[in-house]
C-alpha cells in the first residue's frame, strides 16, 4: 500500500482546517509559554549570579534537572499529579506552564552567559554614578545583554516551537496531536507527517536562519561578511 497515494493526500487537503487549526494551536503554545519561559528564565539567572547561596544552588539545581530529565515528565506531573493535590489546570494551561517552565531552564543558560559576558568596567562605571545593583541590571547590564544574547535567543524560540509536540502526549489540539489522531483514524500517516513537517519546517526555518544572520553580523562587528 503507498502510504502517499494520491487519494491520502485528497483527504488530507478535504481537512486541512483540522491542520490550520492545529498549527494555530502551536503557535498559541510557543508565544504563551515563551512569555513563561522568558520571565522564569530571567528569574533563574539571576538567582544563579547571586550573591545569595540559596538562591544560587536553588538556580543550578533547576536548571540541571531539567537538562537531565525528559520534558514529558513535567507535562505528566501537571496533568496527573496536580490534580491529586487539588491542583487543577486546562490542558492549554499545563501546555504553557509545563513547557514554558522547562524551556526556561535553558533560556536561563542564555541569560546568565550574557549577562557573566558583560565587561566588569560596566558594572563599575554605573555604580561610581550611584546606582544601585537593580538599577545597574534594569538600565546598564540587561539591555545590552539582550543585545548580545539575540541569536542564542532566537535558537531557543526554535527549540521552544518544536517542543511543543510534547502536548501531543495529553491530546493538546497541536499540530503533532492532530497529525497523529488523524491520521491514526484515516491510515493517511505519510501526508499527515509530511504535512506536519511542513508546518514546523515554515515556522522555524526563518527563525534558524535569523539566529544565524545575527551571529554573522556580530562576529562580523555588525556587518554581514
Amino acid at each position: 500500500m503507498n502510504p502517499f497515494s494520491l487519494s491520502k493526500w485528497a483527504l488530507l487537503f478535504e481537512n486541512g482546517d483540522l491542520f490550520f487549526k492545529g498549527a494555530l494551536y502551536t503557535i498559541l503554545y510557543s508565544a504563551a509559554g515563551l512569555l513563561v519561559a522568558c520571565f522564569s528564565g530571567m528569574i533563574l539567572a539571576l538567582f544563579n549570579i547571586s550573591s545569595s547561596r540559596i538562591l544560587s544552588v536553588f538556580s543550578k539545581a533547576v536548571v540541571r534537572l531539567a537538562q537531565n530529565i525528559p520534558q514529558v515528565i513535567m507535562i505528566f506531573f501537571l496533568y496527573n499529579v496536580f490534580p491529586m493535590i487539588g491542583i487543577v489546570m486546562s490542558v492549554f494551561q499545563i501546555g504553557v506552564w509545563g513547557v514554558g517552565i522547562y524551556q526556561g531552564a535553558f533560556i536561563s543558560e542564555t541569560f546568565r552567559a550574557g549577562i557573566e559576558a558583560m565587561p566588569k568596567g560596566q558594572w563599575e562605571a554605573a555604580q561610581s554614578q550611584g546606582l544601585s545593583y537593580v538599577q545597574t541590571l534594569r538600565l546598564v547590564i540587561l539591555p545590552q545583554m539582550f543585545k548580545s544574547v539575540l541569536p542564542a535567543f532566537t535558537n531557543n524560540i526554535v527549540n521552544f516551537i518544536k517542543n511543543t509536540s510534547v502536548m501531543e502526549m495529553i491530546a493538546g489540539g497541536e499540530i503533532m496531536y492532530v497529525a497523529d489522531s488523524w491520521s491514526s483514524y484515516n491510515m493517511a500517516y505519510g501526508p499527515a507527517y509530511a504535512v506536519t513537517a511542513l508546518i514546523y519546517f515554515i515556522l522555524c526555518f526563518p527563525l534558524s536562519s535569523l539566529a544565524k544572520r545575527m551571529e554573522k553580523q556580530k562576529q562580523t562587528g555588525g556587518r554581514l561578511a
